[in-house]
């Protein structure tokens, strides 16, 4: 049975005018009218991800342009984070219409290979997802809603996650939840006559002293603040979480397998994949976000021995612009790369295809053989590349992967931050801002972790870095 497959292609995602005439001559007309589209504004795209199958036309052109509108920020169910002084001269409903913040296209692309899990199974059941029960929500609809697709769909996730032990609580909810939001956006547009799952928005009210970042937080004369969420009763239940053979939860590396890492050829031999290391347990970077560094980014750090944190603009998780801390020991490290002859021959070639200086094609720090930036995969590629070598090697192959190198970061960060101060809420704040943290949830993991851990003053593998990594962190009011 054909399967979907997601096609990366180049498109236009401007403000479309009009449709242009036909082209072709009333001869040619094979019953069908190909024309050609005038835009506004011409927005390019490049490797933009298009659900494609011969059979399911309509249900692909639908999932191709909600990922469009999610990519521009035309639709999304997050309010607008912080509200600018100017916007309150504004009515509340010109404010909610306002677009949200655009996504990457990393994102977008991994919301598409979700929402192509979802159409295969919709071709291997032959349903499709328009098929609602359009009546209210009640009693008969919760008996008959087994049978319905999304729902159908729910269940053999739970039967992944108990059963076949293949896949994640974690990754089941995300997977379940990006559905959701496409049947939502499917309602508003009209193609569904009525949601299939009941949704509402819920205010949640927390404690101050439990959620609030105070370094950011406006003065207010309340006691409490809190954050709204869509609360529905289509989701993953709570009782299969941990019932997969896959971890959920924070796994940093461990001292053992630190050493293992560190000891391998491609972590021991200076070049690309070393410096993808580095990033990620010196710096906590995530792999999208080491090929977003530029030429720019790097600084001798000779310069000025003083300087102990470099600060870099990025796009960070959610496509939000936030800085994120380079220690001088990292940034002497990035800043050595850039002198290598490989690095010099790669840069050569960028300027011949982009001109040098060309604020379109800012010079990448990271670059391929043919002088283009790496891409967004490039950095957690490595481990790949280390689990070969301890293959070839007979050695004990690791299990971690590249993202929970950043994990261990965090994790030794928030131990140094323990062992330095009492407050465990200056603590919080600190580990969140260098971590790049939107929600306090994620940053409490580390906490915990952190805490639970035994003998906290041994680094283990990560000793001889610890005091060059953190002893910038005595200087955080003067970079915050």
């Amino acid at each position: 049975m054909r399967l979907s497959r997601i096609i990366k292609t180049k498109i236009n995602v401007g403000n479309p005018n009009v449709l242009l005439p036909s082209s072709r001559d009333a001869s040619e007309s094979d019953g069908y009218d190909v024309r050609d589209i005038s835009y506004r504004k011409n927005e390019i795209v490049e490797k933009f991800p298009l659900i494609y199958h011969p059979d399911r036309i309509k249900e692909c052109n639908e999932i191709n342009l909600f990922l469009i509108e999610r990519f521009k920020g035309e639709f999304s169910l997050k309010r607008k984070g912080k509200v600018k002084a100017s916007d309150v001269v504004w009515s509340k409903g010109y404010l909610a219409s306002l677009k949200d913040y655009k996504l990457d296209i990393d994102t977008v692309i991994n919301i598409a290979k979700d929402l192509k899990l979802f159409l295969d199974f919709l071709i291997i059941n032959n349903i499709r997802y328009e098929e609602v029960i359009a009546a209210p929500l009640s009693d008969s609809f919760l008996r008959d809603k087994s049978e319905m697709p999304i729902w159908r769909y729910q269940a053999d996730l739970c039967d992944r996650i108990e059963k076949h032990k293949n896949i994640s609580f974690s990754y089941a909810q995300r997977v379940l939840q990006r559905v959701r939001t496409f049947y939502l956006w499917s309602y508003k547009r009209g193609v569904v006559e009525a949601l299939p799952f009941k949704i509402e928005y819920k205010y949640i009210r927390k404690k101050m002293e439990d959620s609030v970042d105070v370094l950011l937080q406006i003065p207010t004369q309340g006691k409490h603040t809190g954050y709204g969420v869509f609360v529905s009763d289509l989701s993953i239940p709570q009782a299969l979480k941990g019932k997969s053979n896959t971890r959920d939860d924070l796994q940093p590396y461990n001292q053992k397998e630190l050493s293992s890492l560190l000891s391998t050829d491609i972590a021991k031999k200076q070049g690309t994949y070393s410096l993808f290391l580095k990033c990620a347990y010196l710096g906590g970077f995530r792999s999208f976000e080491v090929v977003q560094l530029d030429y720019q980014d790097v600084i001798d750090p000779s310069i000025d021995l003083n300087i102990t944190v470099y600060k870099v603009g990025l796009l960070r998780k959610g496509a939000f612009p936030k800085p994120i801390n380079i220690t001088s020991t990292l940034m002497r490290n990035l800043y050595e790369y850039t002198l290598s002859e490989t690095w010099k021959e790669r840069e050569k070639k960028h300027e011949n295809k982009y001109q040098k200086n060309n604020p379109a094609h800012p010079l990448p720090l990271f670059m391929n053989s043919s002088g283009e930036r790496m891409a967004g995969t490039a950095a957690s590629d490595t481990i790949s590349y280390v689990r070969k070598e301890q293959k070839e090697k007979n050695e004990s192959v690791l299990e971690r992967t590249y993202h929970d190198l950043r994990s261990t970061f965090g994790t030794y960060l928030a131990i140094y931050l323990f062992d330095k101060f009492e407050d465990t809420k200056r603590v919080r704040n600190i580990l969140r801002k260098w971590m790049g943290h939107e929600d306090f949830k994620t940053t409490e993991g580390y906490l915990d972790f952190a805490k639970a851990l035994s003998n906290p003053s041994e680094y283990g593998a990560m000793h001889q870095w610890v005091v060059d990594i953190y002893e910038a962190v005595d200087k955080m009011e003067e970079v915050s």
